[in-house]
């Protein structure tokens, strides 16, 4: 998990609940 890690600290609100899912989100 590291892409998934990169993104969330981009954005939190958002990244949280992709974090969730367990993949991240271009962008």
């Amino acid at each position: 998990r590291g892409k998934e890690y990169k993104w969330k600290k981009q954005n939190l609100q958002g990244g949280i609940l992709w974090d969730l899912h367990g993949f991240s989100k271009e962008g």
